[in-house]
């Protein structure tokens, strides 16, 4: 894998961990090849490798064996350096190292626990329905339209679904589910939105079951998986072309489903679809954000009704003609070009008769032909229009012929 170019990293960290003390070393290396063991990403073999270098570097002789004052003084220290995030980072990773060394955690370490400061970010800032559908519109191609709408209906980190490859991907009656390869193991995640259409139709590109999902579409970066960076300069650009002011970047859209999760599903399959460990304090920030229940609480106060039933998402279209699953706002099936409004489906309704009609008395189809389309069964006929079209559009001058006649039968 080498979607931020994290083989080459994790290459540098082992070549910075060959001056420090070989005792540490060792026992970083023999933790982490025991927590990849339980399937964790590469950029989270990074992650465990940086932190615990910088823990060294700042903890020295006690690295091994180290004592309340010593940790207490890191913590203090790193409290002055990072934010509340990076700070908790480090905790997590103090703790399941020296966990894994000591069997169990000592007292002191056990209950020590970084403060954090209150979550200052808003509804506001998360991305809206309308903001998608901007995106959406202003994309180029299939490939860029399933990039823009899993992250949003997935909540998946960016790193996961560019992980991904087209055997990870399974269709359902409900929609699809991706088996996601990710910092605290596989799971499944389900999604039900408009990304099932677009992922639908990208499929229809790729070949060949072990390859990753998400590739280069031209030049040297051909089949080759997808760089982050590269999936950074999508989002600005699209973002642009769509004239979205705010700032929008990949893991905006996982924390935005993260926020709508959190105000209609348990905290156990919340976890499990966002990838949390049990317990995470990600799931109180999340609850928190949403204003779960407080906001029904006061409305039904005042005799409002309020639809806590209500779903989430617009779930895709469903062609009635050939099944295919289209987005939530398709204006016709991308696979059999069915109208799902009443005036385009009667505009489309005669516009197909006007064809046959054409066919029918062309002067540019044998009289044989037309009398086996006269008395053909009707989906042996729509078939055999098809293949005369075809035909017909292969020579410019019976396609001029037939323009013509169809012109005259319209008037």
């Amino acid at each position: 894998m080498a979607i931020y170019g994290v083989e080459r990293d994790i290459k540098s960290e082992h070549t910075r961990l060959g001056k420090i003390n070989a005792e540490a070393r060792n026992a970083i290396l023999d933790f982490v090849d025991e927590v990849k063991i339980t399937g964790i990403t590469g950029f989270r073999e990074l992650f465990y490798l940086t932190k615990l270098r910088i823990i060294y570097n700042n903890l020295q002789d006690k690295f091994l064996n180290p004592d309340k004052r010593a940790i207490i003084t890191m913590l203090l220290d790193f409290k002055k350096k990072y934010t509340d995030q990076t700070l908790i980072d480090y905790e997590n990773v103090m703790k399941r190292f020296y966990r894994w060394k000591f069997g169990t955690l000592p007292d002191y370490m056990a209950n020590l626990k970084v403060s954090r400061k209150p979550s200052h970010d808003k509804k506001m800032d998360l991305i809206t329905r309308a903001d998608i559908d901007e995106m959406i519109n202003n994309c180029n191609n299939a490939r860029d339209k399933a990039i823009i709408s899993i992250p949003y209906d997935s909540g998946c980190r960016i790193g996961e679904i560019l992980d991904l490859r087209i055997k990870d991907v399974v269709y359902d009656e409900y929609g699809a589910l991706l088996h996601v390869h990710g910092k605290t193991g596989n799971r499944s995640v389900r999604i039900i939105g408009d990304s099932i259409a677009y992922l639908r139709d990208y499929l229809k590109t790729k070949d060949g079951r072990d390859e990753y999902l998400f590739t280069g579409l031209q030049g040297t970066t051909m089949h080759k998986q997808l760089q982050y960076t590269a999936i950074r300069r999508l989002f600005i650009n699209v973002r642009r072309r769509a004239g979205i002011e705010k700032r929008i970047y990949p893991h905006l859209f996982r924390h935005t489903r993260a926020s709508m999760l959190a105000s209609k599903v348990p905290e156990a399959p919340r976890e499990n679809q966002m990838g949390w460990v049990h317990g995470s304090q990600m799931t109180a920030i999340y609850v928190h954000l949403s204003g779960r229940g407080q906001d029904n609480a006061i409305l039904k106060a005042y005799g409002i009704h309020v639809d806590e039933d209500r779903i989430i998402e617009e779930k895709p279209k469903k062609c009635p003609r050939c099944d295919h699953l289209n987005a939530s706002t398709a204006l016709y099936c991308t696979n059999c070009f069915m109208p799902f409004n009443e005036k385009l489906a009667l505009e489309y309704k005669d516009k197909e008769n006007n064809i046959v009609s054409t066919l029918k008395s062309s002067s540019v189809i044998p009289g044989m032909t037309k009398s086996i389309l006269e008395k053909a069964p009707e989906g042996f006929k729509n078939k055999m229009i098809e293949e005369i079209l075809e035909e017909i559009l292969k020579d410019p001058e019976l396609l001029k012929r037939f323009k013509e006649e169809s012109r005259n039968g319209e008037k």
